[in-house]
């Protein structure tokens, strides 16, 4: 296998691995709805409600972009973890 080979198979398992992602984040968000809609006692009444759903949506889209933001800020090491402890 050359160079260019190489570059093919990496490009496809980044696109698989994106497309996974994805995927993954659309069934948690599911799954969040879901289980508010049990929480809240609706579930058996009323299985869609828009309001709902975009706002679940919402809430665990911040989650992620703010974890990754947050490991994006660790990655600096242990001086960036002890400038977030004493601050």
């Amino acid at each position: 296998m050359n160079f260019f080979e190489h570059q093919d198979k990496a490009h496809q398992n980044t696109q698989q691995l994106i497309g996974l992602f994805a995927l993954s984040i659309a069934i948690m968000i599911i799954a969040i709805y879901i289980a508010t809609l049990f929480l809240f006692r609706m579930a058996p009444h009323i299985w869609w409600h828009p309001g709902l759903f975009l706002y679940m949506a919402g809430i665990t889209i911040i989650a992620i972009i703010a974890s990754i933001y947050k490991i994006f800020r660790l990655r600096a090491g242990r001086k960036a973890i002890a400038l977030l402890c004493c601050s």
